[in-house]
């Protein structure tokens, strides 16, 4: 299929200068043409989907991707990554891959704070760092193969009530990063029981009370920071531990929320739009219902307005129903007897030629 080009010619005075003299350039896709010389136009680099590729002039500027590598990004793989670790939308409920983000936030979080602590020398923060990490991530893979983590519900709550209560004295108790993790707790409580303020936050919060009670009167059972460093690193890493942790989480529940919103929006007016085309038949339809009164002998019919009229025009008037008026054969051998004679008299004599 030939190219598609445009002429252009540029004349001062046609009656002065030869047509040969003229300037003429001719532009085609991909390339230039002036006079005898023909210059081609460089391909242009462009990003595809996940690698980079060369797309000439040719084709249309609609088609063409994005052209700024180092802006575009492949957000839709990245998301798509993570989303797998959670879990299979098909097989596993959201409550399901909701206990997954959970645990492996707890397991990258116990990764986190056990790298800090190993270089701090807290042995006992090392303890609880690990066995957080074993805990959840047994959890994390036990959800996934079993897609069933209401087993582990309760007993995440007790092991994790147990390991943020006991870390309390070895992190500077309440002047630590400790009770951060206490608003975790309570995060995982309002998410995963059904009555978080009838027995998981009343328990939290009487035991944050009663810490901080046998803190002030005890002071020498807490273990203090060795210095600032310690007492700097260890406040920085919990609160954004803490803060990614319950703000993933509360991400998570809003998407699934604004989903179901979305969709039920969808229903709504979905609803609306079949009510309204219920109404709408509802109003075309007209039925005849009760008593017609007609006459016995020209069958016209009486309307509400006292008024006789046929029974066509009636029932056309009432209803969506249409007349085409006909003739049945009794009425037909009554009024037109000879017209119908002479018809079946053809017709015998055409089925006597065709059987002969």
């Amino acid at each position: 299929m030939p190219k598609k080009s445009t002429s252009c010619h540029f004349k001062r005075n046609s009656s002065s200068i030869h047509p040969s003299a003229c300037l003429q350039v001719t532009i085609q896709l991909g390339h230039i043409e002036s006079g005898s010389q023909l210059f081609k136009l460089p391909a242009l680099p462009v990003v595809t989907d996940s690698v980079f590729s060369t797309i000439s002039p040719d084709v249309p500027e609609r088609d063409k991707p994005f052209p700024y590598p180092f802006i575009y990004m492949n957000y839709k793989y990245i998301f798509g990554l993570f989303s797998g670790l959670l879990g299979d939308k098909k097989t596993q409920t959201f409550e399901n891959r909701t206990f997954n983000t959970v645990m492996l936030s707890v397991g990258v979080a116990g990764l986190a704070l056990l790298s800090y602590d190993i270089i701090l020398g807290n042995i006992a923060s090392q303890i609880i760092d690990i066995s957080c990490i074993v805990y959840s991530m047994s959890c994390y893979f036990y959800s996934l193969k079993s897609c069933n983590h209401n087993k582990l519900v309760i007993t995440t709550f007790i092991f994790l009530y147990i390991a943020i209560s006991s870390g309390w004295f070895f992190n500077n108790g309440i002047h630590g990063g400790i009770p951060f993790f206490f608003f975790v707790l309570c995060c995982y409580s309002g998410i995963f029981f059904k009555k978080p303020f009838l027995n998981a936050i009343p328990l939290i919060i009487v035991t944050v009370l009663f810490l901080s009670i046998i803190e002030f009167l005890n002071p020498d059972i807490v273990i203090l920071y060795k210095s600032r460093i310690h007492n700097f690193l260890d406040l920085g890493a919990s609160i954004i531990i803490c803060l990614v942790i319950s703000g993933v989480s509360i991400h998570i529940i809003y998407k699934k929320y604004d989903i179901e919103r979305e969709l039920n929006k969808k229903m709504l007016n979905q609803a609306i739009s079949d009510k309204e085309l219920i109404e709408s038949s509802i109003k075309e339809i007209q039925i005849l219902r009760g008593l017609l009164p007609i006459c016995s002998y020209c069958k016209k019919i009486r309307d509400d307005g006292g008024e006789w009229m046929q029974l066509e025009k009636f029932i056309q008037e009432n209803s969506e129903a249409k007349f085409s008026h006909s003739m049945c054969p009794e009425c037909a051998r009554s009024v037109y007897p000879d017209f119908l004679e002479k018809i079946n008299s053809l017709k015998k004599t055409s089925h006597a030629r065709r059987n002969s």
